[in-house]
């Protein structure tokens, strides 16, 4: 699936929800909890998952493809794109002021 910038995605194995920041380079697979993300609506059947859980307003990232989402539901997880797992991306440093 061809993940767009600005794209809602959901799966019925979570109640996570995410927003695509920034597009992948490749066209990939995206599952939350052992589902494929879709941009239908969809209903949670069970929260599927064992991983860690994705929490809200954190932006997870592949650093392989480029890909960025942003989470704007929590949910379980975890976020895997092309079989590899997402990063909580880090928080950039500032510099110092004196």
């Amino acid at each position: 699936m061809s993940l767009k910038v600005g794209s809602r995605l959901r799966t019925p194995t979570s109640t996570a929800e995410v927003i695509v920041v920034k597009a992948a380079a490749t066209d990939g697979e995206l599952q939350c909890a052992g589902g494929a993300m879709t941009t239908e609506d969809v209903t949670v059947e069970d929260q599927g998952g064992s991983g860690s859980p994705i929490l809200l307003g954190k932006r997870y990232t592949d650093t392989d493809s480029g890909l960025e989402l942003l989470a704007t539901k929590p949910g379980a997880g975890p976020l895997v794109f092309d079989g590899r797992e997402l990063g909580i991306k880090s928080a950039a440093t500032l510099p110092a002021s004196d």
